[in-house]
């Protein structure tokens, strides 16, 4: 008996060591793939950042340069989930708004859905159950977006609209495949397509848009894997883009029961992070040695002496195992994004029930 239970105890050790080396090695090699703060690229964010406080969004504040400003379609990137987004999109959209005069929101929703969300937006009053159901609707599209900080979001763009007159209204364009049908081709695919036609049939050519979309949707350049983004399909028909990506550390992503993966009771997860452990980003060590905790901070990536007109993106998932290389190995980041902004410590979105 004693001989058996040594032998249970030298197996038993034995799997802890090796589960041990494992999660060493797994520890290691996403540090290796992230690396380490370069000194001459910190510096170069240093110089060209600005922290995103309330005051930054101003109608005189010079959030982004010339280009971006003339831009024909600005469009910012996300994994949805995080609180933080939804705040700072609706700042963004405002700034542009007062700045450029910029009106027209484009949505990763369908024609259908921005049609309601425009019902609501021009209410003489504000009707906060269309609001709401519009918001749960949109879980059959985007689960983790419907929250209570979406909500919030549009209600308070509802407050700013009603006071600009009937000629600067702003207004919101669903690009999005329908929700409630199948289509033959890819959601981007279909996303030019929709929005070349909504320009073209209401004449709105020469306008500016702006929108929010997930990170993949944005990239002006394709990757190896997926569909080619509809950020890439606008450059493609002659459109300037400006493609801001949002990165995370230390925040938590609302994520919804689902039949794919285990979901915690609390529905929240700080496990997608960029600097590890599921989702690795190469270089975010420089943007969080450029930032503080707690701060949200924008990055321009394309000033003068940019490292990222040299370095390349590199992005993977280690629980899907998928990863997002360039198509195009030579292309460097500005090809695909332009300017990021670096969220710290936002909590998850808040289911709305």
């Amino acid at each position: 008996m004693k001989k058996v239970f040594k032998w249970i105890g030298i197996i038993f050790v034995s799997l802890l060591v090796i589960a041990l080396i494992a999660i060493g090695i797994f520890i290691v090699r996403n540090k290796m793939f992230i690396g380490l703060s370069d000194k001459k690229t910190v510096e170069y964010l240093n110089k060209n950042k600005i922290v995103l406080t309330q005051n930054a969004f101003g109608k005189d504040e010079q959030l982004f340069d010339n280009e971006a400003y003339t831009s024909d379609v600005i469009l910012l990137g996300e994994s949805h989930g995080v609180a933080q987004v939804q705040s700072i999109d609706k700042e963004l959209f405002l700034h542009l708004n007062k700045k450029i005069g910029l009106r027209y929101y484009v949505a990763e929703m369908d024609s259908i859905r921005a049609n309601r969300l425009n019902t609501f937006l021009n209410g003489t009053s504000k009707d906060t159950l269309l609001l709401k159901n519009i918001v749960i609707d949109i879980r059959k599209h985007i689960p983790q977006q419907s929250s209570i900080e979406l909500y919030q979001k549009w209600a308070d763009i509802y407050d700013y609209n009603r006071n600009l007159p009937d000629s600067l209204k702003l207004r919101v364009i669903g690009v999005d495949t329908d929700f409630d049908k199948k289509s033959s081709i890819s959601r981007d695919s279909a996303m030019i397509q929709n929005f070349k036609d909504i320009v073209k049939t209401e004449k709105l050519e020469g306008k500016q848009f702006y929108g929010l979309f997930g990170l993949f949707h944005v990239s002006q350049s394709e990757f190896k894997e997926g569909s080619k983004p509809f950020a890439a399909r606008l450059k493609a028909e002659g459109f300037n883009v400006t493609s801001i990506l949002c990165l995370f550390v230390d925040c938590e992503v609302y994520f919804p029961k689902n039949e794919q993966y285990p979901t915690p009771p609390s529905e929240k997860l700080s496990f997608f992070n960029m600097d590890g452990p599921l989702v690795l980003l190469k270089g975010i060590n420089d943007f969080k040695k450029a930032s503080q905790k707690g701060e949200t901070t924008l990055f321009n990536l394309r000033a003068t002496n940019s490292p990222y007109f040299k370095s390349k993106i590199a992005l993977k998932t280690n629980f899907i195992n998928q990863k997002m290389e360039p198509r195009n190995e030579q292309l460097p980041i500005v090809d695909f994004y332009q300017y990021t902004i670096l969220v710290r410590n936002s909590p998850a979105l808040t289911p709305i029930k």
